[in-house]
């Protein structure tokens, strides 16, 4: 599937699946859902809304089969979006309603906060494939880290109820500065030519490049190439997490000597002390983790400057 490719007119199909744990019963996040229903059946599609993740996927296999689903939309965040790739089968089409703290995903594709925007996009129907991560069996959008910034996830995780604001990152992250000890994890990656390995007390791994808080890691990161990017920083404690942060932010961490970017097919990470570890932000286990690429994996709809062949039609 080629990056000019549109989905057909006939498929006619919208669901929007509310992710019932990311707050969804919200005045704002229901007014914003009502609101893209109303413009995608005023532009000629049927759309249904679902609050259960596991249904989605009997309904959006049903209409896939049927040539009829356009596209399944995420309401919610990154952590949305991330739930779906992991229930709906491959070659699903996904977009977001950008409801959540970072809305990675939707920065990647180009994507604002507009109502009307989305339904463009989504009447337009162009479609691209990018790679999938793989951590654990499990599929992720954007990165797989371990180390502080995980624990930082699973505290917040431990205390979260409904939305997450910037502002819900400050007991974590006090709490993790206090308490989070930086046990030192061992590194090996494989690429098509040699195996190499590290020791690092900080591990970030990237399909795309986008990450929180505005700091790009591996700002070349790319989701068609088959491989995952590494950034390691050797050093753990808190003036070093100083340090770290205050070069990402400069952009020249990589001239850091205790720094290293790489770029593989596969990856392991382990330790001999208790390693949190997150996928696309959220919490989601303890090393060991082994990572690899799904190829084309994602299917995701994404903004285009021409119009597609439903635009001109169903619009009106």
């Amino acid at each position: 599937m080629s990056d000019a490719e549109y989905l057909s007119a006939r498929a006619d199909h919208v669901l929007i699946c509310v992710n019932p744990k990311a707050g969804s019963g919200s005045r704002r996040r229901q007014s914003r859902v009502r609101r893209l229903k109303e413009m995608l059946v005023q532009a000629g599609l049927t759309v249904e809304v679902h609050h259960d993740l596991d249904g989605v996927r009997s309904r959006s296999d049903q209409l896939q089969a049927d040539g009829r689903l356009r596209v399944v939309v995420g309401a919610g965040g990154d952590g949305t979006l991330h739930a779906l790739l992991n229930r709906l089968a491959a070659g699903i089409p996904l977009a977001m309603l950008p409801l959540g703290t970072e809305n990675l995903l939707a920065q990647y594709v180009g994507q604002r906060r507009r109502l009307s925007e989305l339904a463009r996009m989504i009447q337009a129907g162009h479609l691209v494939r990018r790679d999938a991560g793989r951590a654990n069996g499990q599929l992720f959008l954007l990165m797989a880290t371990a180390g502080f910034d995980a624990e930082v996830a699973r505290r917040l995780s431990d205390r979260r109820v409904g939305n997450i604001r910037r502002s819900s990152y400050l007991g974590p992250i006090l709490a993790a500065i206090a308490n989070y000890q930086y046990p030192c994890m061992r590194i090996t990656l494989e690429t098509a030519e040699e195996t190499v390995r590290w020791q690092a007390c900080w591990c970030f791994t990237f399909n795309l490049p986008q990450y929180g808080f505005g700091m790009r890691f591996v700002p070349d990161a790319d989701p068609c190439d088959g491989q995952l990017d590494v950034c390691l920083f050797r050093h753990g404690s808190f003036w070093h997490a100083v340090w770290y942060t205050t070069n990402l932010y400069l952009r020249r961490h990589t001239r850091l000597k205790d720094c290293v970017t790489a770029v593989g097919r596969r990856i392991q990470v382990e330790a001999d002390q208790p390693v949190p570890y997150e996928l696309d932000g959220d919490f989601a286990g303890w090393l060991p983790l082994e990572l690899d690429v799904q190829p084309q994996r994602l299917t995701l709809l994404m903004p285009s400057g021409p119009r597609g062949p439903l635009e001109g039609s169903a619009a009106r």
